[in-house]
């Protein structure tokens, strides 16, 4: 627990003072205000919701309740992830072949309902491999940094999640070549051009 804690502090300050670097000089206290109100009422807001179902149900039932709602969440989000980045960029082939996208959505079922169940990380640490990938990929293929400093957090958040949490680094290093090469140049393409 306390190191779940300290991940959680440095997470937080890690999101905070790079919300902070990337903000202009003329709109950064506008942009701190708005950052620190989302975040301050998102969790205000998240407690009141659930508060309220406890107060019309009871406190274990609202905790069943906010458990599935969350792994509905994350499921919708690791479909959408999985439909719109992962099978367009296996091809135009994939992309335009309805049997793909059934066979991706049968196997996703396959994986994620015997396995997430509410009781175990996996859910957290499914959306988190994914995002890390996805974020990984964008980053190399555009050429920038943000989407592999985004890579990094999600992946250590994704780590500290449960111990499979591990494969979620297997993309930073993938990436750590590019991303290398992209802070070391400056240049707007670190992908080297194909020849053909």
């Amino acid at each position: 627990m306390a190191v779940a804690g300290m991940a959680w502090i440095a997470t937080a300050n890690s999101l905070t003072l790079a919300a902070q670097m990337a903000l202009p000089n003329w709109v950064r206290a506008r942009g701190m205000s708005m950052y620190q109100m989302a975040i301050m009422g998102a969790t205000a807001a998240g407690a009141a919701a659930w508060g309220q179902v406890a107060t019309w149900t009871t406190v274990p039932t609202a905790l069943a309740l906010s458990a599935a709602t969350g792994i509905l969440v994350m499921a919708l989000v690791c479909w959408c992830l999985i439909s719109r980045e992962v099978i367009p960029r296996l091809g135009y082939a994939v992309k335009t072949t309805r049997v793909a996208a059934w066979t991706a959505a049968g196997m996703f079922l396959a994986f994620w309902l015997p396995l997430n169940n509410g009781l175990r990380p996996e859910p957290i640490i499914a959306l988190g491999i994914l995002l890390t990938w996805c974020s990984v990929e964008r980053g190399v293929a555009t050429s920038r940094l943000l989407p592999v400093a985004v890579a990094c957090i999600v992946g250590a958040l994704t780590l500290f999640s449960g111990p499979t949490g591990i494969a979620s680094i297997g993309a930073l290093l993938v990436a750590m070549v590019a991303a290398e090469q992209l802070s070391r140049s400056g240049s707007r393409s670190v992908v080297p051009p194909s020849h053909g």
